[in-house]
């Protein structure tokens, strides 16, 4: 205090001439912001409930004051950070920049009910989300920017979380796909479900032997080939069977632990292409004879005493048939001698 009143008695100035000024400048300091206050952009918040139930609608409202000269050059929506929807007002409908929408997971847009409508002094953005997921759940963001310099931007932002009506129960979205691969490549089930949460698993279980592969993440069998896996949205479960062997083929069932149990099946086949190693008997044939041959596969020793006929049809196209009623891997191993030239037709 002494120091002040040392300061105040050099300089002349009174304590009351000081508090005097004090209230003069906080007086032009107050109309400074009493000023910008009136003519700036101002978001006082988002408007959409804060939890909406799976597959419900929601309106998400921007609304906004602004100075009756202001004009407003654009506003966006944001999702986690993401720019789904950018709207310019002010230009006219049919230009191409007028509404822009930048596709993201989980956010799909009602045109018809997405609308915006401004007052001299006010206005309001709505944006309409339909069919919505639990990927739509995330922090939305309301972002508007003044058409004039210095080109202010107001922004607000609110959190959205879909929730699952308590007695909604997971569902299977499509079927499972047979599989079949050779021996030796990896094999993958994919089975989709929405809906899941709570204590409800996806389970897999090999169906002839009543193996259980996995449930959730964990993998149940011993079988260290076998492992799970699934996409961000939990809706699409894989089941990996890598270097699949014969007996790994066979029915699989992906369950759903609800009451009563769901479930889907696939099968997968592994097969073992005919490896011929060596061929005997006749090489060279007149067009139209038969052919007797004895060859070797990799996966045992047969006799081929079916016909492997190369001639014409009644429509005088040139043909090939092999007729057999042994197994597949013969019919194949008559159309291998055929197509690679092992038995030349005269």
């Amino acid at each position: 205090l002494i120091l002040l009143d040392s300061l105040l008695q050099e300089t002349k100035i009174s304590v009351r001439d000081l508090m005097s000024m004090s209230g003069t400048l906080m007086t032009l300091w107050a109309t400074v912001l009493f000023s910008i206050c009136v003519s700036c952009l101002i978001l006082p918040g988002l408007e959409f409930p804060s939890h909406v139930e799976l597959g419900q609608s929601v309106d998400m409202k921007c609304s906004f004051t602004k100075d009756p000269a202001q004009q407003i050059d654009s506003i966006k929506w944001y999702k986690d950070g993401l720019e789904f929807f950018r709207l310019h007002p002010n230009m006219p409908i049919n230009n191409d920049d007028h509404r822009k929408h930048f596709p993201i997971a989980g956010v799909k847009i009602d045109y018809n009910t997405t609308s915006y409508h401004t007052l001299p002094q006010s206005g309001q953005h709505t944006v309409s989300l339909v069919n919505t997921t639990l990927s739509t759940s995330g922090v939305y963001r309301c972002q508007i920017t003044e058409a004039q310099a210095p080109f202010h931007i107001e922004q607000q932002e609110k959190n959205l979380t879909i929730i699952i009506g308590a007695g909604m129960k997971p569902r299977f979205v499509e079927d499972m796909k047979n599989i079949t691969v050779e021996l030796g490549q990896d094999a993958t089930f994919v089975c989709s479900v929405s809906e899941l949460h709570g204590y409800y698993r996806v389970g897999w279980v090999k169906a002839n032997s009543k193996t259980i592969q996995a449930i959730g993440t964990h993998v149940i069998t011993h079988n260290s080939r076998v492992t799970v896996s699934h996409d961000d949205n939990r809706r699409k479960w894989m089941l990996h069977i890598a270097k699949a062997q014969l007996e790994d083929a066979g029915p699989y069932l992906c369950q759903l632990n609800t009451e009563p149990m769901e479930f889907r099946m696939g099968v997968l086949n592994v097969i073992m292409k005919p490896d011929i190693v060596d061929i005997t008997g006749a090489r060279v044939v007149t067009e139209g004879g038969n052919v007797s041959s004895s060859f070797e596969m990799s996966h045992g020793k047969v006799q081929l005493k079916e016909s492997c006929v190369q001639g014409q049809s009644d429509e005088t196209e040139n043909h090939s048939v092999c007729t057999s009623s042994a197994q597949i891997d013969l019919l194949f191993a008559c159309m291998f001698i055929l197509i690679t030239g092992i038995v030349n037709v005269l």
